[in-house]
């Protein structure tokens, strides 16, 4: 459980990073990835 706790976490961290200095450029492009892989 500690373990996935610290990956959301990490998780949330690079978020907020890409966010602040990237304007979400990575975030989107992770975002069209799952959804391009998900059916339907």
């Amino acid at each position: 459980m500690k373990a996935f706790t610290a990956a959301l976490i990490a998780v949330a961290i690079l978020y907020l990073a890409d966010s602040q200095y990237n304007d979400g450029r990575y975030t989107q492009v992770l975002q069209q990835a799952v959804t391009s892989l998900l059916p339907g």
